[in-house]
């Protein structure tokens, strides 16, 4: 089944495919799994790939600035935990269908997330030398 819209905040159940065994000691999501949308509603709609941030129910390690645990995300079956350090893009043919979208604020949770992972804070105030 081929979906038509992709949208940021869209989760979708996607199949990021299989670890080789050049990748054993990589620590990078793979398999079926769900995944959260981050790129802007253009990129999505003229693009052929998207790109996401995977999401897990192994709530390993979630004091790190780059783990976001959803709050509001009630369409999914277990509690989840998105890992903005394996942000990725992927080809739309490796999604296979729709589960839901995610709050405001669990989305702009996941923004804090990636925003810490790429090191884009701004600070508020600075100080001129």
């Amino acid at each position: 089944m081929r979906i038509e819209e992709y949208h940021r905040g869209d989760v979708f159940f996607a199949d990021l495919g299989s670890l080789d065994l050049g990748e054993l000691y990589y620590h990078r999501q793979a398999g079926a799994r769900p995944v959260v949308v981050v790129q802007n509603d253009v990129g999505c709609i003229h693009s052929e790939t998207i790109t996401v941030v995977p999401l897990t129910s192994q709530l390993k390690r979630p004091e790190l600035p780059a783990h976001y645990i959803l709050e509001e995300a009630g369409f999914l079956k277990k509690k989840s935990m998105a890992l903005a350090e394996a942000i990725g893009t992927i080809d739309k043919r490796q999604v296979r269908f729709y589960l839901g979208r995610l709050s405001d604020r669990d989305m702009n949770g996941v923004d804090a997330a990636i925003t810490s992972h790429l090191g884009y804070e701004i600070a508020w105030c600075v100080e001129a030398p």
